[in-house]
């Protein structure tokens, strides 16, 4: 496995195309007041969803990866420090040049944190 990636690895930088970032939409369906789904591409870390839950301040959220894409395994800060297949090695198996840094999860959190900002405002119009 190694092998074959470190070959895809060589012919992407031969090229000038390896990839810098990773895409990842996210979307939030807002079903009622009280409930909303969080559909997040790639597949998460589980320990995510209770980080997200906190940030949706008291509305119940379903987490639903896999959402659109799969091109990575999206490990949490904790995972991605302690290495190991989920944290390091995955990387592999998708294609994927490097590890993520280790910054990712903040850049999610804060993600997620505008979008839950914005889709749970309330709106004129909306009646609870």
């Amino acid at each position: 496995l190694y092998r074959v990636w470190s070959e895809r690895m060589l012919q992407r930088v031969k090229r000038g195309r390896l990839p810098t970032h990773l895409p990842m939409p996210l979307i939030l369906l807002r079903l009622s007041s009280s409930h909303a789904f969080l559909a997040a591409s790639h597949e998460l870390c589980n320990a995510y969803v209770p980080k997200f839950q906190q940030l949706s301040k008291g509305i119940r959220l379903t987490v639903l990866g896999y959402a659109n894409a799969c091109r990575a395994y999206i490990p949490d800060r904790k995972i991605r420090l302690e290495g190991g297949y989920e944290g390091r090695t995955s990387i592999h198996s998708y294609g994927l040049p490097s590890p993520f840094q280790p910054v990712l999860e903040k850049i999610l959190l804060k993600a997620c944190r505008k979008l839950f900002q914005r889709g749970f405002e309330k709106r004129e119009g909306y009646h609870h």
